[in-house]
This record gives structure tokens, C-alpha cells and sequence, in this order.
């Protein structure tokens, strides 16, 4: 199968590296690149729900990922404590001291 890949690499343009010239390079690029991962052992792989037969080694996520990952959590995180300490600085924590008796 890997061969397969590298040689459609020669009609396609590929995702990851130019293609060699020559057959025999491909050749020896797929059994180098299968050699590599049979020696490794199971490793992790991302498989595709829509493509079984295909898979990727590392998952690069995208910077807008990233940000939206941490900075929207981080950013309700900390406007609520503010909301909070704005509230309690404010109302000098009236309201939770009057309600003790019921909340104990």
C-alpha cells in the first residue's frame, strides 16, 4: 500500500514531500519509510471516520484551535471571578452573611 501511495505521488502533488524522479528512489523511499515503522513497534496513529484506510502520524492542530481551546475557557474563567469579586467588594458580602443561618 505505501508503494501505491508514492506512486501516485507522480500523477498528484503530494501532502508531505516532493516526489522523487526516479522509480527506484520511490522504491526505496516507501521500504525505508516501512522499514522505519515496523522497527518502531505500535505506536498511536489519528485514523479518519471518513477514510479507514488512512491515517496520520502526528496531529497538527491549527492556531485558531488552539486559541479558541484556551482562550474562551480562560476568558469566562476569569470575568466570572472578577463578576464575583466585584460583587463581594460591593456588597460586602451582606447578602451570604444575612442567609447563614439558613445555609448552615
Amino acid at each position: 500500500m505505501l508503494t501505491t501511495i508514492v506512486l501516485s505521488c507522480r500523477r498528484a502533488s503530494c501532502a508531505t514531500s516532493s516526489c522523487l524522479q526516479r522509480q527506484e528512489e520511490n522504491d526505496f523511499a516507501a521500504q525505508s519509510f516501512r522499514l522505519s515503522l515496523q522497527s518502531r513497534g505500535p505506536f498511536r496513529c489519528f485514523v479518519s471516520a471518513q477514510h479507514g484506510d488512512e491515517a496520520l502520524m502526528y496531529k497538527v492542530y491549527e492556531p485558531s484551535t488552539i486559541f479558541n481551546a484556551l482562550f474562551w475557557p480562560l476568558s469566562i474563567f476569569c470575568l466570572s471571578f472578577v463578576i464575583i469579586a466585584i460583587l463581594c467588594t460591593t456588597g460586602q458580602c451582606k447578602a451570604w452573611n444575612a442567609d447563614a443561618l439558613l445555609i448552615t
